[in-house]
């Protein structure tokens, strides 16, 4: 599989009770829902451009930004972290890999 640009991601930090989702969908330029869930959703233009909206925590979202605009060689050793430490979530262990990861990092290579 060859990584593409070729699709918009959006990446939202917002509470859980937020309309966020519904008004992705109702959006008059969706031609085709693919996918929708709680926190994931993604849809086709009426210009033939993919969508994908996904919705964090706002402790998640570094680590989220930097998990879907990544490189898709460090994504599999993130994975292979994940499922080392036995998650059947890929995606929140992930998140919670690379935030302690970035924190550790912070701690390190940033002046206090």
């Amino acid at each position: 599989m060859q990584d593409t640009d070729g699709d918009l991601d959006i990446l939202v930090t917002t509470s859980a009770d937020t309309q966020v989702m519904e008004r992705f969908l109702a959006y008059d330029e969706v031609r085709i829902m693919l996918a929708h869930g709680a926190t994931r959703s993604s849809v086709v233009l009426k210009s033939g451009l993919q969508v994908d909206l996904r919705m964090v925590k706002t402790e998640n979202y570094g680590a989220a930004l930097h998990y879907f605009t990544g490189f898709k060689a460090h994504h599999i050793s993130i994975r292979r972290l994940a499922r080392a430490r036995g998650s059947k979530s890929m995606d929140t262990l992930c998140f919670s890999v690379l935030s302690g990861l970035l924190e550790k990092l912070k701690n390190r290579c940033l002046p206090q």
